[in-house]
Protein backbone atom coordinates (compact mmCIF):
# COMPACT_ATOMS: atom_id res chain seq x y z
CA UNK A 1 0.00 0.00 0.00
CA UNK A 2 1.10 3.54 -0.94
CA UNK A 3 1.48 6.36 0.87
CA UNK A 4 -1.33 8.22 -1.38
CA UNK A 5 -3.64 4.97 -0.23
CA UNK A 6 -3.02 4.75 2.92
CA UNK A 7 -3.74 8.61 3.22
CA UNK A 8 -7.25 7.85 1.13
CA UNK A 9 -8.47 5.49 3.09
CA UNK A 10 -10.46 6.37 6.11
CA UNK A 11 -10.09 4.31 9.04
CA UNK A 12 -11.42 1.43 10.49
CA UNK A 13 -12.29 2.45 14.10
CA UNK A 14 -13.73 5.52 13.44
CA UNK A 15 -15.33 7.39 16.46
CA UNK A 16 -19.26 8.67 15.52
CA UNK A 17 -20.21 10.83 18.78
CA UNK A 18 -23.54 10.41 17.42
CA UNK A 19 -23.53 7.03 17.60
CA UNK A 20 -26.53 6.10 19.80
CA UNK A 21 -25.34 3.16 21.49
CA UNK A 22 -23.25 5.97 23.37
CA UNK A 23 -26.30 7.16 25.02
CA UNK A 24 -28.07 5.58 27.59
CA UNK A 25 -32.37 6.75 28.32
CA UNK A 26 -33.08 6.96 31.88
CA UNK A 27 -35.51 6.01 33.34
CA UNK A 28 -38.40 8.37 33.76
CA UNK A 29 -39.37 6.88 37.29
CA UNK A 30 -37.34 8.47 39.73
CA UNK A 31 -38.82 12.06 38.60
CA UNK A 32 -42.15 10.79 39.67
CA UNK A 33 -41.11 8.97 42.37
CA UNK A 34 -38.59 12.04 43.76
CA UNK A 35 -41.34 14.49 42.76
CA UNK A 36 -43.97 13.09 44.71
CA UNK A 37 -41.71 12.61 48.09
CA UNK A 38 -40.94 16.18 47.92
CA UNK A 39 -44.91 17.28 47.30
CA UNK A 40 -45.79 15.14 50.07
CA UNK A 41 -42.57 15.68 52.45
CA UNK A 42 -43.68 19.59 51.92
CA UNK A 43 -47.55 19.07 52.92
CA UNK A 44 -46.35 16.69 55.77
CA UNK A 45 -43.67 19.59 57.03
CA UNK A 46 -46.59 22.80 56.99
CA UNK A 47 -49.73 20.48 58.71
CA UNK A 48 -47.07 19.29 60.78
CA UNK A 49 -46.12 23.08 62.08
CA UNK A 50 -49.46 23.85 61.99
CA UNK A 51 -49.88 20.76 64.66
CA UNK A 52 -48.09 22.92 67.31
CA UNK A 53 -50.22 25.95 67.35
CA UNK A 54 -53.33 24.22 66.99
CA UNK A 55 -54.61 22.92 70.22
CA UNK A 56 -53.85 26.35 71.87
CA UNK A 57 -55.84 27.87 69.52
CA UNK A 58 -58.82 25.38 70.40
CA UNK A 59 -58.09 26.62 74.21
CA UNK A 60 -61.68 27.66 76.01
CA UNK A 61 -62.04 30.47 77.47
CA UNK A 62 -60.83 30.50 81.34
CA UNK A 63 -65.24 31.59 82.21
CA UNK A 64 -65.90 28.35 80.71
CA UNK A 65 -63.32 26.18 83.07
CA UNK A 66 -64.72 27.16 86.22
CA UNK A 67 -61.52 27.11 88.05
CA UNK A 68 -60.79 23.44 86.78
CA UNK A 69 -57.27 23.61 84.29
CA UNK A 70 -56.98 23.35 80.56
CA UNK A 71 -58.16 20.42 79.31
CA UNK A 72 -55.64 18.25 77.69
CA UNK A 73 -56.61 18.27 74.16
CA UNK A 74 -56.04 21.88 74.17
CA UNK A 75 -52.35 21.38 75.58
CA UNK A 76 -49.76 20.09 73.66
CA UNK A 77 -48.23 16.93 76.03
CA UNK A 78 -44.22 15.91 76.04
CA UNK A 79 -44.98 12.70 73.85
CA UNK A 80 -46.76 14.72 71.37
CA UNK A 81 -43.76 17.46 71.11
CA UNK A 82 -41.65 14.41 70.64
CA UNK A 83 -43.43 12.92 67.87
CA UNK A 84 -43.81 16.29 66.05
CA UNK A 85 -40.29 17.31 66.18
CA UNK A 86 -39.33 13.81 65.21
CA UNK A 87 -42.02 13.89 62.64
CA UNK A 88 -41.15 16.83 61.28
CA UNK A 89 -37.55 15.94 60.87
CA UNK A 90 -38.47 13.19 58.97
CA UNK A 91 -40.49 15.02 56.66
CA UNK A 92 -37.72 17.09 55.85
CA UNK A 93 -35.35 14.08 54.96
CA UNK A 94 -37.96 12.73 52.94
CA UNK A 95 -37.96 16.19 51.00
CA UNK A 96 -34.12 15.57 50.44
CA UNK A 97 -34.59 11.83 49.28
CA UNK A 98 -36.96 13.28 46.66
CA UNK A 99 -34.53 15.48 45.32
CA UNK A 100 -31.88 13.09 45.70
CA UNK A 101 -34.19 10.94 43.19
CA UNK A 102 -35.00 13.82 41.18
CA UNK A 103 -31.98 14.71 40.14
CA UNK A 104 -30.72 10.66 40.04
CA UNK A 105 -28.20 10.48 42.42
CA UNK A 106 -27.82 7.13 44.00
CA UNK A 107 -28.16 8.33 47.86
CA UNK A 108 -32.06 8.84 47.08
CA UNK A 109 -32.34 4.95 47.62
CA UNK A 110 -30.55 5.18 51.34
CA UNK A 111 -32.22 8.11 51.99
CA UNK A 112 -35.28 6.88 51.08
CA UNK A 113 -35.20 3.73 52.97
CA UNK A 114 -33.99 5.48 56.16
CA UNK A 115 -36.98 8.00 55.87
CA UNK A 116 -39.81 4.60 55.69
CA UNK A 117 -37.81 3.00 58.69
CA UNK A 118 -38.25 5.98 60.72
CA UNK A 119 -41.82 7.08 59.53
CA UNK A 120 -43.14 3.90 60.28
CA UNK A 121 -41.92 4.31 64.06
CA UNK A 122 -43.28 7.90 63.99
CA UNK A 123 -46.24 6.87 63.18
CA UNK A 124 -46.32 4.17 66.24
CA UNK A 125 -44.90 7.15 68.26
CA UNK A 126 -47.64 9.09 66.99
CA UNK A 127 -50.35 6.95 67.67
CA UNK A 128 -49.47 6.21 70.83
CA UNK A 129 -49.28 10.05 71.52
CA UNK A 130 -53.00 9.87 70.49
CA UNK A 131 -53.71 7.20 72.99
CA UNK A 132 -52.39 9.09 75.93
CA UNK A 133 -53.67 12.27 75.43
CA UNK A 134 -57.61 10.63 75.48
CA UNK A 135 -56.64 8.90 78.17
CA UNK A 136 -55.16 11.86 79.91
CA UNK A 137 -58.63 14.01 78.47
CA UNK A 138 -60.97 10.99 80.47
CA UNK A 139 -59.32 11.34 83.62
CA UNK A 140 -60.07 15.14 83.26
CA UNK A 141 -63.54 14.33 82.50
CA UNK A 142 -63.77 12.27 85.64
CA UNK A 143 -61.69 15.02 87.86
CA UNK A 144 -63.47 17.95 86.74
CA UNK A 145 -67.64 17.07 85.14
CA UNK A 146 -69.05 20.21 86.14
CA UNK A 147 -67.40 22.71 84.08
CA UNK A 148 -69.32 23.99 81.22
CA UNK A 149 -66.36 22.65 78.77
CA UNK A 150 -66.36 18.94 80.16
CA UNK A 151 -70.58 18.88 79.18
CA UNK A 152 -69.79 20.33 75.99
CA UNK A 153 -67.15 17.99 75.33
CA UNK A 154 -68.87 14.58 76.66
CA UNK A 155 -72.52 15.79 74.23
CA UNK A 156 -70.17 16.42 71.18
CA UNK A 157 -67.88 13.23 71.28
CA UNK A 158 -71.59 11.17 71.77
CA UNK A 159 -72.11 12.68 68.07
CA UNK A 160 -69.17 12.97 65.98
CA UNK A 161 -67.51 10.02 68.36
CA UNK A 162 -68.01 7.16 65.55
CA UNK A 163 -66.82 9.92 63.10
CA UNK A 164 -63.79 11.06 64.88
CA UNK A 165 -62.84 7.51 65.02
CA UNK A 166 -63.06 6.45 61.22
CA UNK A 167 -61.29 9.94 60.47
CA UNK A 168 -58.38 8.99 62.90
CA UNK A 169 -58.40 5.46 60.90
CA UNK A 170 -58.35 7.11 57.24
CA UNK A 171 -55.87 9.35 58.56
CA UNK A 172 -53.63 6.66 60.15
CA UNK A 173 -54.03 4.15 56.57
CA UNK A 174 -52.95 7.79 54.41
CA UNK A 175 -49.88 8.15 56.78
CA UNK A 176 -48.56 4.37 56.01
CA UNK A 177 -49.02 4.68 52.16
CA UNK A 178 -45.63 6.42 51.12
CA UNK A 179 -43.49 5.08 53.74
CA UNK A 180 -44.93 1.39 53.26
CA UNK A 181 -44.31 2.09 49.07
CA UNK A 182 -40.97 3.68 49.42
CA UNK A 183 -39.79 0.68 52.00
CA UNK A 184 -41.08 -1.90 48.93
CA UNK A 185 -39.89 0.25 46.08
CA UNK A 186 -36.27 0.80 47.07
CA UNK A 187 -36.21 -1.94 49.30
CA UNK A 188 -37.09 -4.90 47.21
CA UNK A 189 -38.15 -3.45 43.61
CA UNK A 190 -35.16 -1.25 43.07
CA UNK A 191 -32.38 -2.56 44.72
CA UNK A 192 -29.85 -1.87 42.16
CA UNK A 193 -27.34 1.18 41.32
CA UNK A 194 -28.74 1.07 37.50
CA UNK A 195 -31.90 0.90 38.54
CA UNK A 196 -32.52 4.69 39.07
CA UNK A 197 -28.93 6.02 36.94
CA UNK A 198 -29.63 3.42 33.37
CA UNK A 199 -25.77 3.15 34.31
CA UNK A 200 -24.54 -0.17 33.02
CA UNK A 201 -23.60 -2.79 35.64
CA UNK A 202 -20.28 -2.60 37.81
CA UNK A 203 -19.10 -6.08 36.36
CA UNK A 204 -20.06 -4.72 32.85
CA UNK A 205 -17.63 -1.23 33.04
CA UNK A 206 -14.85 -3.77 34.28
CA UNK A 207 -15.07 -6.00 31.39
Amino acid sequence: MTDQESFDSPPVDSFDPDDPSLFVERPKWPKIVGALSIVFGSIAVFCGAFSFIGPTLNAPPASDLAGAPVPPYAVLSVPQIISGVIGELINLLLIVAGVMCVTYRRPARPLHLVYAVLSLVSIGIAVWASIDQQNAMARWLADYPDNTVAQNYQKAMQIMGPFILVFGIVMLLIALVWPTFCLIWFGLKKTKREDMTAEPPRDTLAA
